[in-house]
């Protein structure tokens, strides 16, 4: 009998734990997921890995662009 959809093993998707926490501005954290993305897409094209976590990153430092751009809008408008 052949194997169908249904009958595939489902896995959840890898849990990252943090070691360590500090706030950070939404600047900085854009420029460190940056960094992140360019070396994670640089090994995701040598091993073929999953684009999974790049796309989810890429929404989150479009994000954080987003809401940097509101918070310097905010800011110029308190002055």
């Amino acid at each position: 009998m052949a194997s169908t959809r249904a009958d595939e093993r489902i896995y959840a998707p890898t849990r990252i734990t943090p070691v360590s926490v500090h706030s950070a501005s939404s600047s900085e954290a854009q420029r460190m997921i940056s960094a992140f993305l360019e070396a994670h897409d640089e090994r995701t094209r040598m091993t073929g890995g999953d684009l999974a976590i790049s796309g989810q990153l890429r929404k989150l430092e479009k994000s954080l662009k987003e809401e940097g751009k509101d918070e310097k809008k905010k800011d110029k408008e308190r002055k």
